[in-house]
C-alpha cells in the first residue's frame, strides 16, 4: 500500500490533513462517528460480538453507499464543468476566424 502523506515524498504535492480534509465531508465524519459510538457502546446496548458485527457492517456499507453517490456527483459536476469549458473554448474560436 502507498503511502500518500508529503513527508514521505517531498517532491510531491503537499496534502492536506485527514482533518482538513474531512471538514469537506460532514456526511462522512457522521459516519465515523457512528463506528466509533458501536465500538465504544456508547449506549450501553451491545451485548455480544455478533451484535457489534451487524451494527459496524451496515455502518460501513452505508458509509460507502454515502461515499460512491458522493464521489459520483463531483464526478458529474467536474465533468459537466470541463464540457462549458471546452464549449466556452470553441466559441472564442469560431468568434476568431
Amino acid at each position: 500500500m502507498s503511502n500518500r502523506n508529503s513527508s514521505q515524498n517531498p517532491k510531491g504535492p503537499v496534502k492536506r490533513s485527514i482533518e482538513e480534509r474531512l471538514k469537506d465531508h460532514p456526511d462522512l465524519i457522521a459516519r465515523l462517528e457512528g463506528l466509533a459510538d458501536i465500538v465504544e457502546n456508547s449506549e450501553g446496548d451491545v451485548e455480544k460480538a455478533d451484535e457489534a458485527e451487524q451494527r459496524v457492517l451496515e455502518e460501513v456499507r452505508q458509509m460507502g453507499h454515502q461515499v460512491l453517490q458522493g464521489w459520483a456527483q463531483r464526478q458529474q459536476r467536474r465533468k459537466a464543468e470541463a464540457a462549458r469549458s471546452q464549449e466556452r473554448e470553441l466559441k472564442r474560436k469560431e468568434k476568431k476566424t
